[in-house]
């Protein structure tokens, strides 16, 4: 399992609420800190709340990092969170 399909599957499990989509930008980062391009290393979130909540952005942000936490620890770079209601 790639590194995006994990963080799918965590996701999905953890904000069922939540429409996701994963989509792997690291093509347009190749050569930033020598990366190659293809390491899945630069990853963007798409969520759109399916129950119409009102949630927190900050604390989904939180709640999400602290959910793929072991992915910045094996090469993660960044990661960027897009939320809409």
């Amino acid at each position: 399992m790639n590194r995006k399909q994990r963080i799918q599957t965590i996701l999905s499990k953890e904000l069922p609420e939540w429409s996701i989509e994963l989509i792997d930008d690291s093509i347009n980062h190749k050569g930033h800190f020598g990366l190659s391009g293809n390491s899945e290393s630069h990853l963007i979130i798409n969520l759109k709340d399916l129950s119409n909540s009102n949630i927190n952005k900050i604390s989904l942000h939180r709640k999400i990092n602290s959910l793929i936490k072991q992915e910045f620890s094996n090469g993660l770079h960044a990661l960027q969170i897009k939320i809409k209601n």
